[in-house]
């Protein structure tokens, strides 16, 4: 159970969200509707807040968020359910590997072991994920004005 505190849904969870559904947005060859970026993402944000405090293992919360952020992207974005969830679970993927490649490595620098020790430490658990979220951002504005998606459509959905 992680006891993530409720500034930290303001200030580190919905900017990471609304950052996975900008990303999301791109890959389906949409435009950037902020409205919709950024309900989805406080509806995300908070629907991870609540699952962090549930009794499960450290890891299932991911798999939780890829259903609702499935949901959220059908939703939204008026895609089908194939796209929706295939590209939940492609924005997700980015986010673990930026998390691995980038957070991961800026925390063991800093001295610690892993999420888990900095989880009580508000500030640190915060400014963390900025770096990977601004790696996140440059992609995906690199893949919008490249015009970039994954499924090869460019005319369906939220326009």
């Amino acid at each position: 159970m992680d006891n993530m505190p409720l500034i930290a849904v303001f200030l580190q969870s919905i900017p990471e969200e609304m950052v996975l559904f900008s990303l999301a947005s791109v890959f389906l060859g949409l435009k950037m509707q902020w409205k919709r970026i950024i309900m989805a993402a406080v509806i995300s944000a908070f629907a991870s807040y609540f699952v962090r405090h549930l009794p499960i293992y450290f890891g299932m919360h991911y798999f939780i968020g890829l259903i609702v952020n499935g949901m959220l992207i059908y939703y939204f974005f008026h895609k089908d359910f194939f796209y929706s969830f295939c590209t939940s679970l492609i924005v997700l993927g980015c986010l673990f590997m930026a998390e691995n490649i980038i957070t991961y490595p800026i925390i063991y620098a800093l001295g610690y072991n892993g999420f888990q020790e900095i989880w009580d430490k508000t500030l640190l658990r915060i400014i963390i994920a900025y770096p990977s979220l601004i790696v996140l951002c440059i992609v995906a504005w690199i893949l919008k004005v490249k015009k970039y998606n994954i499924f090869g459509q460019r005319k369906s959905g939220n326009e």
